[in-house]
């Protein structure tokens, strides 16, 4: 009886240690181009103009990276009330280890856009780095399902 409460004991202390310790979480780290690669659907919302007078802007659509740099992509944006349907858009891209990376938008107009990716590459949250701009959003990458038989 008493190795049974001595041993109780010990694994009482133990799991206490256990819990009481940090655990340490590790960041994702070692991406490249390839951690971005398939299509994904985004918003953004936000200000530009700035400092001169103000806009507004918000945008939703999918952006298809290949993997090599390279990307295409279509939205609908509305800036200051006044909507774009269907806006055909491309670029590049890079990715450094710390799975930070930028955006150069060449197509319909120039622009730079800072990102994250996140969530072993399911996720990327993005600000816009053109000054006079404040415009943010966040991607998620789509999965379809499979076609009806």
């Amino acid at each position: 009886m008493r190795t049974l409460q001595l041993s109780l004991a010990a694994l009482a202390i133990a799991v206490g240690l256990y819990t009481l310790h940090p655990r340490r979480v590790r960041a994702q780290s070692g991406c490249n181009l390839g951690h971005l690669t398939g299509t994904y659907v985004y918003t953004s919302q936000g200000y530009f103009g700035l400092p001169q007078g103000i806009g507004f802007f918000a945008a939703a659509g999918k952006l298809t990276f290949n993997g090599d740099g390279t990307f295409s992509g279509i939205d609908t944006a509305s800036s200051n009330g006044t909507v774009q349907r269907n806006r055909a858009t491309s670029g590049t891209y890079s990715v450094t280890p710390d799975c930070r990376g930028t955006v150069t938008y060449k197509v319909p107009s120039a622009a730079n856009v800072d990102f994250i990716i996140s969530s072993a590459g399911q996720a990327v949250h993005f600000i816009q780095s053109d000054s006079g701009t404040v415009i943010a959003g966040s991607a998620t990458l789509q999965v379809l399902p499979p076609d009806p038989q």
